[in-house]
């Protein structure tokens, strides 16, 4: 009905957000691969939310949050390219609403979750710098989060695990001496782990981590 409905309609932003909520509501009684009908229409309409006020940060994030549901689903179902698609997807909408200056910590901690799964579900070879890229931008984000995030020490935690992955992508992927950014992931990590472990919500995990 909607793609054969006049411009105006299609482009009705409360229609589509309450589209986008139905099919929310309708996706939380669903079990496994069943949500996925559910989560592509929640995800398009969010997104085109968005598209119609770049500044909707709760849309987006509610886009994002469907899409990450749908890396899951396909990961679980042994489908590493389609989960690679929805994580590309989730990056790229989340990335986009970032750089026009609205954000908030829930969308940093979603697109930083969508990098590191993309990373991980890229060719090590044909895509190594791009990896590198989405490593570095995930860790990033999530120390960016430390400040406001309902658990500091976590998210630091979360950061310094990715940079150790990046750590160890990089020096398995490029073990040469010219090749440096291992080194400065791992020190990364080190410097991320420790302000973890100085907060007061910091748990046996973050230790872990930090030795």
């Amino acid at each position: 009905l909607l793609k054969g409905a006049p411009e105006d309609v299609q482009n009705d932003r409360k229609l589509r957000l309450a589209l986008g909520d139905l099919a929310v509501k309708w996706t939380r009684r669903q079990q496994g691969a069943e949500k996925v009908p559910g989560l592509i229409a929640a995800r398009e309409h969010f997104a085109k939310a968005v598209e119609l006020q770049p500044d909707d940060v709760d849309s987006a994030t509610e886009a994002l949050d469907a899409a990450l549901q749908l890396v899951d689903i396909q990961i679980e179902a042994k489908q590493p390219e389609r989960a690679k698609d929805h994580a590309d997807w989730a990056v790229k909408i989340g990335e986009s609403v970032l750089q026009g200056g609205a954000n908030t910590t829930e969308l940093r901690l979603a697109v930083a979750k969508a990098r590191d799964q993309r990373a991980k579900l890229s060719h090590k070879i044909q895509d190594f710098d791009a990896i590198v890229v989405d490593y570095s931008r995930s860790a990033d984000l999530l120390v960016s989060c430390a400040e406001d995030a309902k658990k500091p020490a976590e998210a630091l935690g979360a950061a310094a695990r990715v940079y150790l992955d990046l750590a160890l992508f990089v020096a398995e992927g490029r073990p040469i001496e010219e090749e440096t950014r291992d080194d400065e992931a791992l020190l990364n990590a080190y410097e991320v782990a420790k302000r973890a472990c100085e907060m007061k919500d910091a748990s046996r995990d973050q230790y872990t981590i930090h030795l």
